[in-house]
C-alpha cells in the first residue's frame, strides 16, 4: 500500500516526463476542460478527447489515458474509466520492468479473518471519534457512492462538517440556495455522484469545507518537499476551518488517494499525519482504494482473489486472533480497509450506484428512443442550467432496447438526449415517482 501511494503521488509525473506532447495538444486538452465549463456538453468534450487519442503519434500516452479515464467516469462509463487507469499502471510497470502478478504460490487462510459490513463497522467506531477520513480514487464514483451513504448515516451521530479535497477553495457552497455547478465547484464535482454528495450535504445541513491548498509548488524543489508542502497546508486549512473554530464539531473528510494515510513513507508526510500533529486529534482513517475489481485482474491486490468470493457488499475484515482490522494495508497507516465486491448490474447500471435503494430507475421513454449512440442526462428541475446533472449515462448499444436506465431521486427533472453522432438533441420534463 505504501508503494502504491508513492506511485500515485510521484511516479506518474516521472512517466509523463518521458513522453512529449506538443504544446498544441496540451492546449487542446486544457481547452476541453474549459469548454466543458462554458458549453456544459460532456459528450462533445469526450469526443474531442477521442479524436486526440486516435492520432497515431499520441497513442498510449499516459496523460491521455488519465484524461480519457476521468471523462469516461463523468458520463458513467465506469468500466472504461477503470480500464484506462489500468493502462497507466501497465505503462508504469513497463517503464520499471516490474510486474504486479501475485507471488508464485501465494496462499492465504481466510478462516483466520471474519467479514463485517463496512458501513455498520465505521458507524460504530465513528460514535467515539470527532474526525473520520475516507479516501477515493478520482476516477471511481463507486467510492463516492459509499461516502454519500456514510455522509447520510453520520448525520444521526452528530456530524456537522463535510470537508472535501475536490472542492475549489474559493467556492461558496454553504446554503440550500446553492448547488454544484459545472466547472465552478471543483473539477471532480463535474461527476454526478460527487455532485450528489454536495447536494445531500447541503440538504442535511452540513457545513461544507474546502481545504485544498491555494499556493503553487516550487519548480526547483524536489517532489517530496512539494508534496509535503501541499499536505501540510491542506491539514492547516482543514483544522483552521473546523476544530479551531468549533472544538466540538464532528467532521467527515473526503480525500483523494493516500492523503488520509496516518504514517507516510520515505520522507512523505501525509495530510492526516500533519492534521493529527496540528489538532491533537487522532482521526478514524479508512481506506477503500486498494481492494476492488480491476478490468485487468493482474493489477488487483493479490489478496483480493482470496476474499472477493466471500463478499456481496462493502466489507471490512477483522482478524480472529487479535480482533483488529485485517492488515491487507500497512499496519498503522489506516484503521480500516474496505473491500468492495465485484460489480453486478441491474438495467445496465452497477448496483453500487444505488447502494441503499434511495433512487428510482428511469427508463428512456419509447418515443424518445430514436438513437442508439449518445448521452442521456437528467437535471433537477429547480436548478440553473449550469448545474451538474443528477445522473447521466453515455451509451452505444446498437439497439435502442438496451439503453441503460438513469437512477434518480423522486422529483421533477429536465431531461436531455444528445446524439453521439451529431449535435442533435431533444429535451423534455418528467416526474420520477
Amino acid at each position: 500500500m505504501k508503494s502504491f501511494v508513492l506511485l500515485v503521488l510521484l511516479s506518474l509525473n516521472q512517466i509523463y516526463a518521458q513522453y512529449y506532447l506538443p504544446p498544441a495538444i496540451m492546449d487542446s486538452i486544457r481547452d476541453i476542460d474549459r469548454s466543458l465549463s462554458s458549453d456544459r456538453n460532456y459528450i462533445a468534450a469526450l469526443n474531442r478527447l477521442n479524436r486526440i487519442h486516435a492520432m497515431p503519434q499520441y497513442a498510449g500516452q499516459p496523460i491521455l489515458f488519465n484524461h480519457w479515464g476521468l471523462y469516461n467516469s463523468l458520463v458513467s462509463d465506469y468500466s472504461t474509466a477503470i480500464a484506462f487507469f489500468d493502462s497507466i499502471e501497465l505503462l508504469r510497470q513497463s517503464q520499471r520492468r516490474t510486474t504486479s502478478l501475485p507471488p508464485t504460490g501465494l496462499t492465504f487462510d481466510t478462516s483466520q479473518i471474519r467479514p463485517y459490513p463496512a458501513m455498520e463497522t465505521i458507524l460504530r467506531l465513528a460514535k467515539n471519534n470527532s474526525v473520520v477520513m475516507i479516501n477515493e480514487r478520482h476516477h471511481m464514483p463507486m467510492h463516492r457512492a459509499f461516502i454519500l451513504e456514510l455522509l447520510i448515516r453520520l448525520k444521526a451521530l452528530g456530524y456537522t462538517h463535510y470537508a472535501a479535497e475536490g472542492l475549489q477553495n474559493h467556492d461558496t457552497i454553504t446554503s440550500p440556495t446553492t448547488y454544484p455547478a459545472i466547472g465552478k465547484t471543483g473539477y471532480y464535482v463535474n461527476e454526478p455522484v460527487f455532485a450528489e454528495l454536495i447536494r445531500t450535504a447541503i440538504l442535511l445541513g452540513y457545513k461544507i469545507v474546502a481545504y485544498e491548498t491555494t499556493s503553487s509548488a516550487s519548480p526547483e524543489s524536489d517532489p517530496i518537499k512539494n508534496q509535503n508542502k501541499r499536505e501540510k497546508e491542506q491539514a492547516e486549512n482543514l483544522y483552521n476551518k473546523t476544530l479551531l473554530q468549533d472544538p466540538h464539531c464532528k467532521v467527515l473528510v473526503h480525500v483523494g488517494y493516500g492523503h488520509n494515510d496516518k504514517m507516510g513513507v520515505g520522507g512523505w508526510i501525509p495530510m492526516a499525519s500533519y492534521f493529527k500533529t496540528i489538532s491533537g486529534v487522532e482521526p478514524l482513517s479508512i481506506d477503500q482504494i486498494e481492494m476492488f475489481e480491476h478490468r485487468v485482474s493482474d493489477f488487483e491486490n493479490p489478496y483480493y482473489r482470496f476474499i472477493s468470493g466471500m463478499i456481496s457488499q462493502p466489507t471490512v475484515f477483522i482478524e480472529k486472533s487479535s480482533s483488529t482490522s485485517w492488515a491487507h494495508l500497512q499496519p498503522g497507516n489506516f484503521d480500516l480497509g474496505i473491500c468492495h465486491p465485484k460489480e453486478t448490474y441491474v438495467h445496465g447500471r452497477p448496483t453500487w450506484r444505488n447502494i441503499a435503494n434511495r433512487y428510482r430507475m428511469y427508463d428512456l421513454p419509447n418515443e424518445k428512443r430514436t438513437i442508439t449512440k449518445g448521452l442521456l442526462q437528467a437535471f433537477y428541475h429547480d436548478e440553473p442550467t449550469d448545474a451538474v446533472p443528477a445522473d447521466q449515462i453515455v451509451f452505444n448499444t446498437g439497439t435502442w432496447q438496451t439503453i441503460p436506465c438513469l437512477l434518480l431521486r423522486p422529483g421533477k427533472y429536465r431531461f436531455r438526449l444528445i446524439s453521439g453522432e451529431s449535435d442533435a438533441s431533444s429535451e423534455w420534463v418528467d416526474t420520477v415517482k
